[in-house]
């Protein structure tokens, strides 16, 4: 897919930054990015987001994490 560089640790694919941007959207608010509403995340990856700011940026672009 799409490929980053980071120059710490090498190329970085959209996935598998997706997915850091998950485990950190659940660590702050306790719940998936998924669950939230969209957001422009490939945009946020090519202008080189880390993925907890991506996250930050996705829980204030929504209402908060749904409530039950």
């Amino acid at each position: 897919m799409y490929a980053r560089q980071n120059f710490s640790t090498g190329p970085v694919s959209f996935d598998a930054w997706m997915e850091d941007v998950d485990s950190t959207c659940q660590r702050l608010c306790g719940c998936s990015v998924h669950d939230l509403e969209d957001c422009c995340f490939n945009d946020w990856f090519e202008d080189g987001l880390t993925p907890r700011e991506a996250a930050k940026a996705a829980i204030r672009n929504s209402d908060g994490p749904p409530s039950d």
